[in-house]
């Protein structure tokens, strides 16, 4: 079931990101929106499917558990400042928990 929302996460981030599902589940770019798509698949990972950080790297390899600490601590302050953040997060999870 969790690898099920992982590939409906990714699949929306690719489309919402114009990214390749590679450059979410890999370190390997620092290019904006890869790692947007990467810090939005962190922070789902992390909130709704209840993954740990120091587990983080067995789902985006190449991360280490202070990034993720990081992108969860850096969406939560621009979630609750930047309402275009806020809805691109809600559009997220919209289609990731619907099948559209």
């Amino acid at each position: 079931m969790k690898e099920e929302k992982k590939e409906k996460a990714r699949v929306v981030l690719c489309r919402m990101f114009n990214v390749e599902d590679m450059d979410i589940v890999f370190m390997k770019s620092r290019k904006r929106n890869r790692v947007d798509a990467r810090k939005f698949y962190n922070y789902y990972l992390w909130k709704c499917l209840e993954i740990k950080h120091n587990q983080m790297k067995n789902h985006i390899y190449g991360m280490h558990h202070a990034t993720s600490i990081h992108f969860k601590n850096k969406i939560e302050f621009e979630l609750e400042h930047y309402i275009e953040i806020n809805n691109d997060w809600t559009k997220f999870l919209f289609f990731t928990d619907h099948d559209e």
